[in-house]
């Protein structure tokens, strides 16, 4: 069980240092050290390693955050940001569900 944490969590690390890489300029700037803590934190509290595969439609749909994920059990407003889809201010605006939906809040 230990192992798999460890496991679990160095996943996350390679998938958060992938994922910096591959943001354009702006994004990564703006993908700070306290932006990485807080997409960690929350792939841990729903219980993903990385992004899941996009389902549904790729540009979002709205919903509100006080929903309750079906996979994970907890809400909306806990699901990782998606720094794919970078918005206003070069910051991501749809958050990532358990089954690859992206929701706009």
């Amino acid at each position: 069980m230990v192992s798999d944490r460890f496991n679990d969590s160095r996943e996350r690390e390679e998938f958060i240092r992938e994922l910096k890489s591959s943001l354009p300029p702006a994004a990564r700037q703006e993908f700070g050290e306290i932006e990485q803590y807080i997409l960690l934190a929350s792939l841990v509290v729903c219980g993903l390693t990385r992004y899941p595969p996009v389902s549904g439609d790729p540009h979002g749909e709205r919903c509100s955050g006080d929903m309750v994920c079906d996979a994970c059990g907890q809400t909306y407003f806990k699901h990782p940001m998606d720094w794919r889809v970078i918005g206003y201010g070069d910051v991501p605006f749809l958050n990532v569900l358990c089954d690859g939906r992206r929701v706009k809040l």
